[in-house]
């Protein structure tokens, strides 16, 4: 936990010390939107789980090249599974997965009119796991605490200083540890937010 407050700490500090110092090269700013998740291999499709996506943006324009930047954001991130609560109304189907991360995603993006296409790699710190599932009986500790991604996104510049992002995340790693004896679960992640940059 102390690890994550530094790197939120050195995220802010720099983005509000790059801004001071380089004339405003960096932009430093808030976003706030929701997830809409699924685990491949819980045996329910769609992207049911619906979770909160906030977090700290600090990005760099190249000057020689503007329409070529460099973003890293640091994100706290609802992720997990849930029935479809149509899908059956049968109680022995019930699955809600609860997966709290901190998130560091590491973009290229690149800027064409109003869009601003981003591509990058993320790492996650999961900090909360809760489930309540009657048929496969996944525990909390089954989860593994470390998670690599990869997104792909667009934002849609609203203004100099607001953006609407729309971004699909997609895990390289599985949600449970290896020695778990049981279904895999790999994560998808469908995000919508606001940016506001200062």
């Amino acid at each position: 936990m102390k690890t994550i407050l530094v790197c939120i700490l050195s995220i802010i500090s720099f983005g509000m010390m790059a801004q001071e110092e380089n004339n405003r090269a960096f932009k430093a700013g808030l976003v706030l939107g929701f997830n809409a998740s699924q685990l491949d291999g819980d045996r329910f499709r769609g992207y049911s789980k619906l979770g909160i996506n906030a977090g700290l943006k600090v990005k760099y324009p190249f000057p020689n090249k503007p329409k070529l930047g460099l973003a890293v954001e640091m994100l706290y991130s609802m992720k997990g599974s849930s029935s479809d609560l149509n899908f059956s109304s049968n109680n022995n189907n019930q699955v809600k997965i609860k997966l709290d991360y901190i998130e560091i995603p590491v973009l290229v993006s690149y800027t064409e009119w109003k869009l601003d296409f981003e591509a990058g790699l993320s790492y996650g710190r999961l900090i909360n796991a809760s489930t309540s599932i009657l048929t496969t009986g996944y525990l909390e500790d089954d989860f593994r605490k470390n998670e690599a991604n990869v997104l792909l996104g667009a934002t849609y510049l609203i203004n100099d200083h607001i953006g609407a992002t729309f971004r699909y995340t997609r895990s390289f790693t599985n949600a449970v540890r290896k020695d778990v004896n049981r279904d895999a679960l790999l994560g998808h992640l469908i995000t919508f937010r606001i940016e506001y940059l200062f």
